[in-house]
């Protein structure tokens, strides 16, 4: 018998029309379709793919808690990956749907590194958030030497301000929970004409701020960055 081929398979960032050919094709074709869901059970990733997705496919949703503590998530990992093992082991190709691309921030990565040793693995990229916030802002990412930094938004200030420093465009992902805290400091390092605040970039409900110094109160979603680019 063939073995079965587990699949890491990016969605894109939100838009269903930037879901790739090959990535509609799989998930139209695997026995079962995995994605990380809210602990009641709604899904980003199933949303953008709901499309392709068979009445006779098995659907397996993976609840992740969004917590700072990584203890319950990788017990969460851990028993996915059995459950994924199990349906491999039985001949039925997996799919796990990923926002963005699968290797970049992305929950598959943790499932891959328990089950590569033991199945075939396929990845199929997808494009990214900042990609996306690049074209909806019309914001150029980086052009000729120049150099681009990729950071999260939960690294320590002084880590940013270096990136900051250091790089001409900087692209800080999941900035929402600290957006004005972030914002201050991209204003402090002397660059706040350069930067944009965008949120669920290429969904109907996108926000762009080109102006970091009047976002709105509050935090923002989990789906935000700062594109802080230099333009020459």
């Amino acid at each position: 018998m063939t073995q079965a081929t587990f699949y890491g398979i990016g969605v894109g960032p939100g838009d269903p029309e930037l879901l790739t050919l090959k990535a509609a094709r799989l998930i139209a074709q695997v026995d079962v379709v995995a994605y990380p869901s809210t602990t009641w059970k709604e899904s980003t990733a199933r949303s953008i793919a709901q499309a392709h997705i068979q009445s006779n496919q098995t659907e397996y949703p993976i609840p992740l808690p969004m917590r700072a503590d990584r203890t319950e998530t990788e017990a969460i990992y851990t028993q996915a990956a059995h459950d994924i093992d199990h349906y491999l082991t039985q001949g039925r190709h997996v799919a796990f749907l990923c926002l963005g691309d699968p290797m970049l921030y992305g929950s598959f990565v943790y499932l891959y590194r328990r089950l590569h040793h033991q199945h075939p693995i396929s990845i199929v990229p997808g494009i990214n958030s900042f990609s996306a916030a690049s074209a909806v802002s019309k914001i150029p990412l980086a052009t000729l030497e120049q150099s681009l930094s990729l950071v999260a938004g939960s690294i320590p200030d002084a880590a940013l301000i270096d990136a900051l420093n250091q790089h001409d465009t900087v692209i800080i992902l999941k900035a929402g929970r600290h957006r004005h805290h972030i914002a201050s400091l991209i204003c402090k390092a002397g660059r706040t004409q350069e930067a944009a605040y965008i949120e669920h970039a290429s969904k109907p409900e996108q926000q762009i701020h080109h102006n970091i110094t009047q976002l709105p109160d509050g935090p923002g979603t989990y789906f935000s960055l700062f594109l802080v680019a230099r333009q020459s």
